[in-house]
């Protein structure tokens, strides 16, 4: 799969400001991978494809600002594979048993600091889509297990609540803070702020 990469800032144009934003989305985030393979077969048709998604820290030194500390962004990649396209309704993100304050969710391909009312998005049919989950806390950020929930409703169904939410290993994150295929976002560019959400400044 090709990942797009983050894109270089004009020199004539940049600040302070930008190259240490620019800095932080290079932090490499907590861990996770893909399912272990005797997993496999229970995956639901709706899931999150932990290998193929990737995060970035946002400090509170570097993004305080937009009322980050020790937050983080999960592009999360949504495999669909059924017939029929779904709506996907995050609810929650923990790590390391602890639950995050969700800020919100946007759609990389559009905007990263546009947020989605409702933390819902379509996935699709027999489509993958990504998602950028961000989240808050007042804990440490590396390590650890992370686990994402929502539910999922197929075209014209009922909600089903996801059977799966994330998986642990000891490996850090694939492509460790390298942006979604097709995300617009740029190394310098603001996150969905925080500020004026129960999350801010936690």
């Amino acid at each position: 799969m090709t990942e797009t990469a983050p894109q270089g800032s004009d020199k004539s144009g940049v600040t302070r400001r930008t190259v240490v934003k620019g800095a932080a989305w290079a932090v490499p985030a907590i861990a996770v991978a893909g399912a272990m393979p005797a997993m496999a077969a229970s995956q639901p048709p709706v899931y999150i494809d932990f290998g193929d998604s990737t995060a970035c820290k946002l400090p509170g030194k570097a993004f305080g600002d937009y009322c980050y500390n020790k937050g983080y962004v999960l592009w999360a990649a949504f495999e669909n594979t059924l017939a029929v396209d779904v709506t996907i309704q995050i609810t929650a993100m923990t790590h390391q048993a602890l639950e995050q304050c969700l800020v919100g969710i946007a759609d990389p391909t559009i905007s990263c600091n546009t947020a989605i009312p409702g933390n819902t998005v379509t996935v699709p049919a027999g489509q993958t889509k990504y998602v950028a989950i961000y989240s808050n806390s007042n804990v440490d950020s590396s390590g650890g297990e992370v686990k994402v929930f929502f539910t999922y409703t197929p075209f014209g169904g009922t909600p089903t609540p996801s059977s799966t939410a994330g998986f642990v290993t000891g490996s850090p994150w694939q492509g460790s803070c390298t942006f979604p295929p097709g995300a617009v976002c740029e190394s310098g560019d603001a996150p969905l702020t925080a500020c004026g959400t129960p999350c801010g400044s936690i």
